[in-house]
Formats: C-alpha cells, structure tokens, sequence
C-alpha cells in the first residue's frame, strides 16, 4: 500500500469521528458547532489532499493511480456528506427533522460510492483500460469542478446559509460538499495535467 492511500484510509477515521462530533453538538443544540465541525473536516481533507498531490507529482508516479486516490479522496467528501446528513436528519438524537434529508443522503451515498468504485476500477484496470479511463479523467474532473463551483454560488445569493428553516442544517452540509468537490476536482486537474506532462516528454 503506498503512502497516500495509508493516508487514505486514515482519513476515513477522521470521517467517522467528525460525523460523531456533529451528532453531539447537534444533539446539545449547538448550532453553530456544527459548521464549526464541517470546516474542520474540510480543512483537514483539503491539507491532506494538498499534501497527497504534491508526492505524487514529487514522486514520479502513474497518473492511473493518482486519479484513483484522487477520486476516494472525493469519495470521502461525498461520504461526509451522506453520513453527516444521515446522522443529523434522521437518528432521534439531534432532534432535527426535514423530509428531504433522507433522499439527499442516499444521493450523496450513491456519488461516493461512484468515487470509490471508479478509483478501484483504475487500480485493477490493464493498462489499456486504465488509458481508456485516463480519457474521461480531465472532462469528469471539470464537470465536477464546474458543478460545485455553481453550488457554492447558489448557496451564497439564495441565501439559504442563512436560512432558519428545518433545511438550515442540511445546508451547511451542501456548502462543504460543494467546496470540497470544487477544490479537489481542481487538485485533480492540476495533477493530471503534470503527469500526463511528464509522460508526454518521456
């Protein structure tokens, strides 16, 4: 197992703790903690992802197996979203209720787990697959840019941050989902567009 994916998986672990704090704090009627605790874990996906692109484009590796840890990172933050949203929406702990949060889980579910099979696809794939894969890499990577860049803007002139509506929560989830897909899809473009760099001159 090389280094980012050790990384990785660590990170999983801090999902799971950070989905854990947003169910207390919610649950004590914190309100604002719980966008304290969604910018915690986007600072810490987004440093690990900075962190986990510069070796990659350091170490001279594949650009399959960039793209593949790139998409479980954007995996995670997919998955953040799903099990956060779960957690708040439908346990009776927090005492919040929305009849959409559900489906917005289950979406988001469905997105990481896109993610992470395509990333699993890319490390079993023979090498003509894996090119073909390569292909899709840099349209899918903008689309998904572009898609969360409009997230953010729609949260922001909606003015739905600033709703007292039972969605207020949900969106704040959005808000970090929207920002995560938009700066790791950009960390994927960047990266990709070095590696394939490097490969053309060799």
């Amino acid at each position: 197992m090389n280094a980012p994916r050790k990384w990785i998986f660590a990170l999983i672990g801090v999902l799971i703790a950070n989905v854990g704090c947003l169910l207390a704090v919610a649950t004590l009627g914190h309100r604002r903690l719980i966008t304290t605790a969604g910018a915690v874990f986007a600072v810490v996906l987004v440093g690990s992802a900075f962190a986990i692109n510069a070796w990659f484009r350091s170490n001279a590796r594949s650009a399959p197996m960039a793209l593949a840890d790139n998409s479980r990172l954007m995996a995670l933050a997919y998955g953040w979203g799903a099990f956060a949203m779960q957690g708040l929406y439908i346990t009776p702990l927090t005492g919040l209720r929305w009849q959409h949060g559900w489906q917005y889980a289950i979406v988001l579910l469905l997105m990481a787990s896109a993610a992470w099979g395509h990333a699993d696809q890319l490390a079993l794939a023979s090498a003509d697959r894996q090119q073909l894969l390569l292909r899709f890499a840099l349209p899918l990577a903008i689309v998904q840019a572009l898609a969360g860049g409009l997230g953010l803007t729609f949260l922001a002139i909606s003015g739905k941050l600033m709703t007292e509506r039972p969605d207020w929560a949900a969106n704040q989830i959005f808000f970090f989902v929207a920002l995560l897909v938009t700066i790791l899809a950009a960390l994927t473009i960047r990266t990709h567009a070095h590696l394939s760099r490097r490969d053309a001159r060799e």
